[in-house]
């Protein structure tokens, strides 16, 4: 158990694991659950998550600088050690890397009108809000652009109330469904306790503190 999810601190959000777990769970409820296969399965599951990105990836780079740029680009992206060494894995930075594919290409798609892509653009940038609340901060200029230059001020306000709303009120209950097992139940805003812990008590300086040429 990462200690991220332990009662004292409650900082990681359930939307993820419970991909995993629902597998895991007909693994065991049709006596499959093998050492081997439970070891394997959350990589497959994660596996499918990889793929679609790539979808993405490479349907944007056709749909933007074209064909043969797109094929150099994944040259590049294919033989790029820490991508291969991260993606991977079951991380929620990778999930946040491929939900941010995805929804590049929906965003590309968003109008003055509500239609389809405006829909699941506000989706996945809520999901990516209840799992880490830091993970929408490059898409604010970008939503800026479209409401100032389409005019998709209306149909982002109308996702708003019924899309983005509900995965956010969704997500808090499950959330606290899991943090109050065997005890009485209590709601958990896992996003203020990750804001809590790293911002106001220091904590994630000790998970990650290089000089400011390492990302260079």
């Amino acid at each position: 158990m990462p200690w991220e999810y332990h009662d004292s601190y409650r900082l990681r959000n359930t939307i993820y694991p419970l991909f995993h777990a629902i597998p895991l769970f007909i693994l065991k409820e049709l006596g499959l659950d093998s050492n081997t296969a439970v070891r394997l399965c959350p990589y497959i599951v994660h596996s499918v998550f990889v793929i679609i990105g790539d979808v993405f990836l490479w349907r944007i780079g056709k749909e933007t600088v074209g064909k043969h740029a797109t094929q150099v680009a994944f040259v590049f992206y294919l033989t790029n050690r820490v991508q291969n060494s991260l993606i991977i894995r079951c991380f929620t930075n990778s999930i946040e890397e491929i939900l941010t594919i995805v929804g590049f290409f929906f965003y590309s798609r968003v109008g003055a009108q509500l239609n389809k892509a405006v829909v699941v653009f506000t989706a996945i940038v809520s999901i990516q809000f209840m799992m880490r609340n830091t993970s929408p901060i490059g898409w604010i200029p970008l939503l800026f652009i479209k409401v100032f230059q389409d005019g998709a001020f209306k149909p982002f306000f109308v996702c708003a109330v019924f899309v983005a709303l509900p995965i956010v009120v969704g997500s808090t209950y499950l959330d606290s469904v899991y943090y109050s097992q065997g005890k009485e139940f209590e709601w958990t805003f896992t996003g203020l306790n990750f804001l809590r812990v790293n911002l106001v008590e220091g904590l994630s300086k000790y998970f990650g503190d290089h000089p400011w040429w390492f990302y260079l």
